[in-house]
């Protein structure tokens, strides 16, 4: 199902304000900032790919500022992946300040502030993730907001095809049909850009590798409800305290860690339909107790389970 959102039917008095409140609705609350609102044009079409969801907008010149108060307004919790079709922006979001060219794939992460200024008409394809599905894949997702991978690049070219195509296959075939599509390109998209970020995630490499095995050993027993942080340390070799201190160098806690995987496990196990119900989602992650496993899945994700099978 696709939803298109146009300004062309407006009269020049309604055009930025709907515009605004269609971005504010459809993708995160921002301020938005145009020279003349009068002379404002935008459409987007929007489109369900399986779990994700597939944009192609258009619009001209326009700055969006994704401020502090508007992550508690509403705290949306998504990684956006797009592609600049036409024209070009300037971005800015954990620290870093990049421009995105024709062709260039640029992250960002609508739980943290941002700004994205386009200084003429722009064209973009972009698709929208849900967190847990890239935390899943991607175990640094907290720390991809904006970056680029240029056009140049074999990844940022790989990206931007399957960007591009995600969009021509919304387009013909069914919504019954397309979701075996979207989790091989999700797996290709959040690999590419982990190989394509070039080690930027992490400066300190030994310590990257040495959490990075932890988690492996972690996520591999994920239905393990006996898993404790005595046992991850005795089987890695370490103390506790030194398996805490690995995880608090990242801000980052084991037992939050581990419960953050099991949930977006269960998460990505309850959108794809690999499951049959939540009693099985559950149990396939770790979680015994199907009360506690609602409550806190909802206050993650402010969803229940049962409604991602719907």
């Amino acid at each position: 199902m696709t939803a298109l959102f146009s300004t062309s039917e407006l009269s020049e008095r309604d055009r930025f304000d709907y515009w605004h409140e269609v971005v504010c609705k459809t993708y995160a609350p921002c301020l938005g900032v145009v020279d003349d609102p009068r002379d404002f044009h935008g459409q987007t079409e929007v489109s369900q790919f399986g779990a994700i969801q597939v944009s192609d907008v258009t619009s001209g010149g326009i700055k969006y500022e994704r401020r502090s108060n508007d992550l508690r307004f509403d705290p949306q919790d998504d990684i956006f992946v797009s592609v600049m079709l036409e024209g070009e922006g300037k971005f800015e979001q954990n620290g870093r300040q990049v421009r995105q060219g024709q062709g260039d794939i640029l992250i960002y992460d609508s739980a943290r502030p941002y700004s994205y200024h386009y200084d003429h008409a722009m064209h973009a394809a972009l698709l929208r993730i849900p967190r847990p599905l890239m935390q899943s894949r991607l175990r640094e997702v907290d720390h991809v907001g904006g970056l680029v991978l240029p056009a140049t690049s074999v990844y940022g070219s790989l990206v931007g095809n399957l960007i591009r195509e995600a969009c021509r296959l919304v387009a013909v075939e069914s919504s019954a049909d397309i979701g075996q599509f979207s989790v091989p390109t999700l797996d290709m998209v959040t690999a590419a850009i982990l190989r394509g970020s070039g080690g930027e995630f992490d400066s300190h490499a030994r310590q990257r590798e040495l959490l990075e095995r932890i988690k492996h050993y972690m996520k591999g027993h994920l239905a393990d409800e006996e898993m404790t942080l005595e046992r991850i340390a005795f089987e890695q070799n370490m103390s506790v305290r030194t398996l805490s201190r690995l995880f608090a160098e990242v801000g980052e806690t084991p037992k939050g860690w581990l419960q953050t995987q099991r949930l977006a496990g269960a998460y990505d196990a309850l959108a794809q339909k690999r499951v049959r119900n939540v009693t099985e989602a559950a149990l396939s992650f770790g979680f015994r107790d199907m009360s506690h496993f609602s409550r806190t899945f909802k206050k993650h994700y402010g969803c229940s389970p049962i409604s991602l099978l719907h």
